[in-house]
C-alpha cells in the first residue's frame, strides 16, 4: 500500500471507476470536504439499483488493490453497506460506504432513486444530489420515524424549502396528500422543522399505505423483501461480540481502552454496548444477601478480587448456576438486541474468567464441570486473552505470587487450545502494539466468518501475532 494512500486516493479511484463503467451515482450529503477529508462517520451515495453488482465489484477490486480488508458487507432491500479497514504506512484507515437505491421507509418507496440521479450535478471531481433531494431524502425518513433532524441541517434545509418550494410541495403532496402537505410546508417555512407535530402510529401507517398504493407492482415484491431481511436480521444478528480476559496485572484494562478507541470507529457502538464480567440481569449475590438481611454490609473492594474464601461444593454449585443463568438470559435480553442493531458489544471479562480464575467468584469446582457448563453458554465471536509474563504481572500486581500467575496463565492457555474463539494476545511489549493486534484480529476474523476473506490455518494456540492476515 502506498504511503500516500488515503481517503482521497480511494475516493478518486472509486468515482473514476463509476464513470468509466457507466454507473450513475451521486453523494447525498456531507460532501463539502471530499475527497480530501471525511467529516462524517460514513459516505451516503445513491446509485442505480440495476448496477449494484458492478458497484460491488468495483469496491472489492479497489480494496484488494490497496490492501484493505472488506470486513463487513450488510445488504437489505434499502441499501448496501461496506466497511473497509487498513493500516497504510502504519496509520489507521477506516471507511464506511452506504449505497442507497431510493428513499424509503419500512419497505415503502417515498422517492424513486431515478429522480434523484436524473437531477444530479457535478461538484469538484464527483457528482452530488440536488439540494432539494438532499433535504427530502434525509428529512422524510427522520420525520416519519419521529426522529429529530440534526441541528446542523435545520437552517440550511429551511432555506432549501423556500428556494425550491414548487418541487418540495410537489413531492410532499404525492407523499402526504395535498392538504397535509400544505400544512407541513407552511409550518416549516414559518416556524422551522422543530415545530412540526409528531407523526402518530396510525398516521404513519396511512402515509405508508398511500405511498405503497402509488406503485402497487413495485411493492408487491419489495414489501416481502423488506420482511425477509428483517426476519433474517433477527435470526442472524449482524453485530460483533467480543470480550477480554486475563489475570489481574496483565495490562488488560489499558489494552482494552486503546483497542476500544479504534473499534468504536470501525463499528457502531451504543451507550450500553459495554459491560463488565456478566450482563447483570440479576444483582450481585452479596446484594441479594443484604436484601434478605443475611449480611449487614457488602464488600465493594474490587481492587482485591480474591479477598474472600471460595464457597464449599454446594455453595459453589449454586453460585455457578446463578451466574450461568445470568449469562444465558442476559445474552438474549441485553446482548442480542444490540447485535440485531448491527452494533459492537464489548465485555470486560466473561465466563472464560470464571473458568480460569473461579476463585475471584468464590467458586471451587473442578475445571471439567466449569467447562461443561460453558458449552451451553452463548459465546462471544472472539475472546482475547491478554498474556503477560509473570515478571510483568508482578510489577503491576504484587499481591499475586509467581506460582499463582503461572497457574492462571496455564488455565487460560488451556482454554485457548480447546476454544478456537479464544485468541491469545501477548502484552509484553507496548500496549499500543497489543491493541493494534486486537483490532486487526477482530477485523480479520469477522471478514473470514462472513466469507469476505479466505480463512487461514490456525496454529495449535490461536495467537494472532503469528497467524493473523495482514490488513496493511
Amino acid at each position: 500500500m502506498s504511503a500516500e494512500f488515503g481517503f482521497r486516493t480511494f475516493l478518486v479511484e472509486l468515482f473514476r471507476a463509476y464513470n468509466d463503467e457507466g454507473v450513475a451515482y451521486c453523494i447525498l450529503r456531507n460532501y463539502e470536504a471530499l475527497p480530501e477529508r471525511l467529516d462524517s462517520s460514513d459516505i451516503d451515495i445513491m446509485v442505480e439499483h440495476s448496477k449494484r453488482h458492478i458497484s460491488s465489484a468495483i469496491i472489492t477490486r479497489l480494496a484488494e488493490r490497496h490492501g484493505l480488508a472488506l470486513y463487513s458487507h450488510y445488504v437489505d432491500e434499502r441499501f448496501d453497506q461496506y466497511y473497509l479497514f487498513g493500516r497504510p504506512a502504519g496509520d489507521f484507515f477506516f471507511l464506511r460506504l452506504d449505497f442507497f437505491y431510493r428513499s424509503e421507509l419500512y419497505g415503502v418507496r417515498l422517492i424513486d432513486g431515478k429522480k434523484v440521479l436524473s437531477s444530479r450535478r457535478p461538484f469538484k471531481t464527483f457528482f452530488v444530489a440536488e439540494e432539494v433531494y438532499q433535504l427530502l431524502d434525509k428529512w422524510l425518513y427522520l420525520y416519519l420515524l419521529n426522529a429529530e433532524l440534526p441541528a446542523k441541517y435545520l437552517s440550511d434545509f429551511r432555506l432549501i424549502v423556500s428556494g425550491n418550494i414548487e418541487t418540495v410541495v410537489k413531492h410532499s403532496a404525492e407523499i402526504f396528500g395535498g392538504g397535509k402537505a400544505d400544512t407541513i410546508i407552511a409550518t416549516i417555512r414559518e416556524h422551522g422543522f422543530e415545530a412540526l407535530p409528531k407523526v402518530g402510529r396510525y398516521g404513519r401507517l396511512r402515509i405508508l399505505l398511500r405511498n405503497a398504493l402509488r406503485a402497487p407492482r413495485f411493492h408487491l415484491w419489495h414489501l416481502p423483501l423488506f420482511l425477509y431481511y428483517r426476519l433474517k436480521c433477527l435470526l442472524f444478528p449482524c453485530g460483533e461480540f467480543i470480550s477480554f480476559s486475563g489475570p489481574d496485572g496483565s495490562g488488560k484494562t489499558t489494552v482494552l481502552k486503546l483497542a476500544k478507541e479504534q473499534l468504536a470507529v470501525a463499528f457502531r457502538m451504543g451507550e450500553k454496548s459495554m459491560f463488565h464480567f456478566r450482563p447483570s440481569v440479576f444483582p450481585r449475590i452479596a446484594e441479594l444477601a443484604r436484601t434478605a438481611n443475611l449480611v449487614s454490609s457488602v464488600d465493594d473492594n474490587y481492587s482485591v478480587p480474591h479477598r474472600a474464601k471460595p464457597s464449599g461444593f454446594f455453595g459453589s454449585f449454586m453460585r455457578l448456576a446463578y451466574y450461568a443463568f445470568d449469562y444465558f438470559l442476559g445474552y438474549f435480553k441485553v446482548i442480542r438486541p444490540i447485535l440485531v442493531r448491527r452494533e459492537l458489544v464489548i465485555s470486560d471479562r466473561y465466563f472464560y474468567d470464571l473458568i480460569a480464575d473461579p476463585g475471584r467468584s468464590r467458586i471451587s469446582l473442578p475445571f471439567g464441570i466449569l467447562t461443561a457448563i460453558f458449552r451451553f453458554m452463548p459465546k462471544p465471536h472472539t475472546t482475547f486473552f491478554i498474556l503477560a509474563s509473570p515478571e510483568k504481572i508482578r510489577e503491576r500486581k504484587q499481591e499475586l505470587s509467581a506460582d499463582t500467575i503461572e497457574a492462571l496463565n496455564r488455565r487460560y492457555i488451556e482454554l485457548a487450545r480447546k476454544d478456537r474463539n479464544l485468541v491469545v494476545i501477548e502484552n509484553n511489549g507496548t500496549p499500543e502494539k497489543a491493541a493494534a493486534d486486537i483490532v486487526d484480529a477482530v477485523i480479520t476474523r469477522r471478514a473470514q466468518r462472513l466469507g469476505l476473506m479466505e480463512p487461514e490455518v490456525e496454529p495449535p494456540v490461536n495467537d494472532v501475532s503469528s497467524n493473523r492476515k495482514s490488513v496493511s
